[in-house]
């Protein structure tokens, strides 16, 4: 709420960015076929005895807030269960694999990302779909999300008018290399 929405900008981009447990609940508000909400887990969640995992649902909520203040959300989950994080409007489950890098179309002479987040959209980078595990490996004693290691990987030498698709496109074909 307060990066997405309360401290963020009309017209300016705010980032949410999550890496770590994600998992499913039961769907209370049966809005998904599946029958299940996924969900992210801040590092307290399971420490109460009522769990306090935050839902896709509950995510989406605060995503929308930002839509009607006239920021552009772009969440990244590295974690498992994420493609439906910031679930609201239209529902997307997954996408083909993309072949190519998306063009730059010049509009009056400045360049101009095909992709740039529209008015009325949220961006969600995801690790894996709503029913699949985020990659994980150990690297020098350490368990790292392969989610963001790509992703680092990906914007580190990046062009100034990199797209999300370009991004996107960089991040499957590091993780492809594993």
């Amino acid at each position: 709420q307060r990066v997405l929405v309360d401290e963020a900008q009309p017209g300016g981009v705010a980032l949410f960015y999550f890496s770590g447990h994600g998992s499913r609940v039961y769907d209370t508000s049966v809005d998904d076929p599946s029958g299940l909400d996924s969900t992210i887990l801040p590092y307290d969640a399971r420490t109460q005895e009522q769990p306090l995992d935050i839902t896709d649902d509950e995510l989406g909520v605060v995503v929308a807030a930002s839509l009607a203040k006239g920021v552009k959300p772009v969440v990244v989950l590295d974690s498992c269960n994420s493609g439906t994080g910031i679930r609201f409007l239209a529902q997307a489950r997954s996408a083909p694999p993309v072949k190519r890098v998306a063009p730059v179309v010049r509009r009056n002479g400045a360049p101009k990302a095909i992709r740039e987040v529209a008015s009325g959209y949220g961006t969600l980078l995801a690790a894996a779909q709503d029913n699949e595990e985020a990659l994980e490996m150990e690297r020098n004693g350490t368990i790292h999300g392969e989610f963001t290691r790509a992703l680092v990987e990906a914007l580190h030498g990046a062009e100034p008018d990199v797209t999300y698709l370009d991004v996107l496109t960089r991040v499957r074909a590091g993780m492809a290399a594993l």
